[in-house]
């Protein structure tokens, strides 16, 4: 893809602003149209906040048509963005149209599901006797805490899978 600007940096650091000030010269430019833009952030208060600051940026530079034209850009967190996605291409995926979201209440279950299926009876009896010989114990407790590094390896797994790490062995 060309014409991808990724910006990583801190609370407070100036992202929208930036972000607002390519989008604006390039509308005014003529280099592309709100149309053809798409915005990740991680929050739907981000989202909403960079449109509103794109209008007004565009207002003051005297770009009505394109202020007006905002809501055509692909503006959102990046869940709802991929979800949008996958319900407009659900046929390709192989999927049904009537797709929803997980119910946050399920979100547990399938965590605990996906990770049965990774770790074995034996990797779990592995880790309880590493428990017992390291003498692991849950704060605050004197009883072991054998599933302890269930949520390292849900971490382990949400990484893999973020960052595009199929083989652990290499």
């Amino acid at each position: 893809m060309k014409n991808v600007n990724y910006i990583n940096a801190g609370a407070g650091s100036g992202k929208t602003y930036k972000l607002t000030e390519i989008m604006s010269d390039l509308l005014q430019a003529g280099q592309t149209r709100p149309s053809r833009v798409i915005l990740t952030t991680f929050t739907e208060l981000a989202a909403a906040e960079f449109k509103e600051k794109t209008i007004e940026k565009l207002v003051s530079k005297g770009l009505y048509e394109e202020a007006a034209q905002i809501d055509s850009a692909i503006i959102g967190t990046v869940h709802s963005l991929a979800f949008k996605y996958i319900r407009k291409y659900w046929y390709l995926l192989g999927m049904g149209s009537n797709l929803q979201p997980m119910p946050e209440e399920q979100e547990q279950q399938y965590v605990q599901e996906s990770l049965s299926q990774i770790a074995t009876d034996d990797d779990v009896s592995f880790f309880r006797d590493y428990a017992d010989k390291l003498n692991i114990v849950i704060p605050q407790s004197s009883r072991k805490d054998y599933d302890m590094w269930l949520n390292d390896l849900k971490q382990l797994v949400e990484n893999s899978e973020t960052f595009g790490i199929w083989n652990l062995d290499d």
